[in-house]
């Protein structure tokens, strides 16, 4: 494919979701395409979320219960793990651990006003394979049959978009070598892990759960109702009630038709269904359930924004990002610039790792010939497609 079509894809991912958030904000993500030559074959893209940090949960709660809008919004609220007036409160593997702070990814921050709506720093990076390395080829208009050898760009797009508006687990954050390190796994805690519970922790008075290797699923009621497992964890080695799945856990199991399902076979087309929406929701986003334009109006209006946008220059607000707005509140120890391959810098700073906060889509290995998810999830050599998305929707 030209780049062209990539960037037309890019723009038509955007629409999809203006067309089912309501919320009058900007959110900015750079594309980044690279070569996957020397890289894993069995990844085809990647999201980094920009992350507010150290949030007062008395400020977010308070921001929460004031973007109220839908029936999910207030059966969320009424059902948060308060701990007292200020603090929540959740099981770490079995202990129980309370804290005042909370983390949201930039644009969920956005959502819920607590940072400016249409705040000009970057909130998120996404990385796709050119699929180089593989036998397969992307199909990027939606509007044409994906083949049955190819993969949907566009819905590998809309699931990264997917994490950076806040579809983000702390279980990710986790390694066999910082599994009992509780202080970590509180600095990693984000609004999306306030709703994940276990059959183990349902029927206790403290139900929310952040376990590696536990079936978590995510529920907005205190458990009554299971909107849907989610993944375990990458390391299938790890866990203390049950072991992770070779998924991570920023995802629904991988046998759940969802656009936040972690793997995607050729010839399949994925969206967004009733529970991607409705987490996004009860994270902060005014949701419409019914949207209005179709798949061909959403394709060429993509094409047509995409022919108005020119490339950009996005190293020092990538740099920016990974140094003021990382998940957990870490700092970089490299300064990312132009002679800098945008991967070999991810790669340097650790954040291809597994735990170290970059959200995987993969190949299932039954759609193509490729080795399980490895502890080293790199993704693929990468090229510089400078393509800053900046989206905005008036709500209705």
């Amino acid at each position: 494919m030209t780049r062209s079509q990539y960037k037309n894809a890019a723009e038509a991912a955007a629409l999809y979701w203006e067309d089912r958030i309501t919320d009058n904000a900007t959110v900015n993500i750079h594309l980044y395409m690279p070569n996957a030559s020397n890289r894993p074959a069995n990844v085809l893209g990647g999201a980094l979320p920009g992350f507010v940090n150290n949030i007062n949960y008395s400020d977010f709660r308070n921001a929460l219960t004031n973007d109220r809008s839908s029936s999910y919004d207030y059966t969320a609220v009424n059902n948060l793990p308060n701990y007292g007036s200020s603090s929540w409160i959740a099981y770490f593997e079995n202990t129980a651990l309370t804290s005042n702070k909370i983390n949201l990814t930039r644009a969920n921050a956005k959502a819920l006003g607590l940072i400016h709506k249409h705040h000009n720093d970057l909130d998120g990076v996404i990385v796709m394979s050119d699929l180089s390395n593989s036998s397969h080829n992307w199909k990027a208009n939606r509007t044409y049959s994906v083949g049955s050898s190819n993969f949907d760009y566009t819905s590998v797009l809309i699931h990264e978009i997917g994490h950076i508006l806040g579809f983000v687990s702390a279980v990710d954050s986790i390694d066999a070598s910082n599994i009992n390190d509780h202080q970590r796994k509180l600095n990693y805690t984000t609004l999306f892990n306030l709703f994940t519970m276990s059959h183990r922790t349902q029927n206790k008075s403290i139900k929310t759960s952040i376990t590696y290797g536990e079936d978590l699923f995510f529920s907005i009621d205190g458990g009554q109702t299971n909107l849907g497992y989610l993944s375990t964890g990458q390391d299938t080695n790890l866990g203390y009630f049950g072991r992770g799945d070779g998924w991570q856990a920023s995802h629904w199991k991988h046998n759940i038709n969802a656009i936040l399902n972690p793997g995607l076979s050729t010839g399949a087309r994925r969206d967004a269904i009733a529970r991607d929406l409705k987490v996004l929701d009860v994270l902060g986003w005014d949701i419409d359930y019914n949207p209005d334009w179709s798949t061909s109006q959403i394709v060429s209006r993509g094409k047509t924004n995409a022919s108005n946008l020119g490339n950009t220059d996005n190293n020092y607000a990538i740099e920016k990002m990974l140094n003021q707005s990382r998940w957990g509140a870490g700092s970089g120890s490299s300064t990312f610039h132009q002679g800098i391959d945008l991967a070999d810098f991810l790669v340097q700073e650790g954040l291809f790792q597994m735990g170290g906060s970059t959200l995987w889509s993969h190949m299932p290995v039954e759609a193509a010939s490729v080795p399980e998810p490895s502890s080293m999830m790199g993704l693929v050599g990468f090229g510089l497609l400078g393509l800053g998305l900046r989206r905005k929707r008036t709500s209705n």
